[in-house]
């Protein structure tokens, strides 16, 4: 399999679309860490920290720092997505790094609002 070099780099970096698309894919990326971080309050008990609709509990508790879990889905998301796309690039598939690049912003925000709703039902409980 072939490794990608700086040279594949500076070839996707030149296809103006696929950077545009990772400059506001990192930019979301960063805002939707920076409200998930700002929203969570610290507490000494425990706050419920997901929602299921699949079982006999809908709410289940946690530790508030388990919060910081929806930190991490963003970042992996925002990152490994940027790097399977420029990998799709190195292939000639352009096309599907494009639109994963576009579904990879739908993403983020969808993540971004679920981790909202649950912190802000956290902080109800």
């Amino acid at each position: 399999m072939k490794q990608i070099t700086k040279a594949d780099i500076t070839k996707a970096i030149s296809n103006r679309w696929w950077a545009g698309l990772v400059v506001v894919n990192a930019l979301l990326t960063v805002v939707g860490i920076i409200l998930i971080i700002a929203s969570i309050e610290p507490r000494e008990t425990q706050v419920i920290t997901h929602y299921s609709s699949f079982s006999v509990m809908t709410f289940y508790r946690g530790y508030w720092y388990h919060l910081y879990g929806y930190v991490a889905l963003v970042l992996i998301m925002g990152v490994g997505h940027v790097l399977l796309s420029l990998k799709l690039l190195h292939m000639e598939r352009r096309d599907l790094a494009l639109a994963l690049l576009w579904a990879n912003l739908v993403l983020i925000v969808v993540a971004v609002l679920f981790a909202l709703s649950n912190i802000r039902i956290a902080a109800l409980g």
